[in-house]
This record gives C-alpha cells, structure tokens and sequence, in this order.
C-alpha cells in the first residue's frame, strides 16, 4: 500500500512541469534540435572547397564523444560561437543508439537544458524531436536559441 506522496517529489514533479511549461511555450526545446540537424549539415558543407556559412557562426566543430564511440548514430556533438557565447549540443543515445537519446545545450560551459528527445522516423538526427524535459535553467539564452534556429531555418530554405 503506497502513501500519499513524500513532499519533496511534489515539489520535483511540480518543477518538472513547470520547465516542461517553459520549454514548450518557449521554442528552445525545438529550437535545440533544428539546430542539432542544420548545424550538422554545415559542418559536411565546411569540408567543401569554398563554403561560408550564411550566417556569423565561427569555431564551428563536430564529432563523436570520447565517451561514446560505439555510437551508431554518427555525430555526438556539435560545438559552435555565435553572438560571443559559445555554445555545445551533445547528443547521446543511452538505449544503444535506438530512437530514444538526450540532448544537453550548454552555453558558456553551463549546462542549462537537458532534454529526452527521440528520432520520429528513419535513422538520422534530422527527424530529432523534444520528448521531454529533464533539468533546465531559464534565462535569456532560450529566446536566442530560438532566434538562431529561426535564422538557421531561413538559410536553409533560400540555399
């Protein structure tokens, strides 16, 4: 016979909720992704003789993680500058490189989402979605990803 819950997991739970609130109206969990696919993109196109990126991303850098090289999926992290901060999205797959991975954005060495994410179709990081959420830390970085992933978005549809 379980009890009523302990008030500290009511308190968790609550929290959760609230970032799940958070990240949804906000974009920044979307935006994380999309970011995750186009940047990947770049960095195939960054090896082509001649390519610019269309937009001001500098230290633009990918690969697998140390920590993760049996990986099937192949692009565990993404690093990059961009309106001098710089940014790091790792992706790991926890369930043997299946469908169901996490996703951590930090920004400036700060970890400040973690998201379960999960590939909808196929087997590559295009088809990447939010599942939900596991630690946030709000701030104005959420509006700024979302911008880079509304400005992403368009450079990709004119090229």
């Amino acid at each position: 016979m379980s009890g009523p819950e302990p008030p500290h997991d009511r308190v968790a739970l609550a929290q959760l909720e609230a970032w799940r609130k958070l990240v949804q109206t906000s974009g920044a969990g979307a935006a994380a992704c999309t970011i995750f696919r186009i940047l990947r993109v770049w960095i195939a196109r960054s090896l082509e003789p001649g390519w610019v990126e269309p937009l001001p991303i500098t230290d633009l850098d990918g690969g697998k993680s140390l920590l993760d090289e049996s990986a099937d999926h192949s692009l565990t992290w993404i690093r990059w500058t961009w309106a001098l901060r710089d940014y790091v999205i790792e992706l790991a797959w926890p369930d043997g490189g299946g469908r169901h991975g996490v996703l951590v954005l930090a920004i400036d060495d700060v970890a400040v989402m973690l998201l379960d994410v999960e590939l909808r179709s196929g087997t590559a990081e295009s088809d990447l979605v939010m599942r939900d959420v596991g630690h946030l830390d709000p701030g104005p970085w959420m509006v700024q990803v979302r911008e880079l992933a509304d400005q992403l978005r368009e450079t990709a549809t004119e090229g």
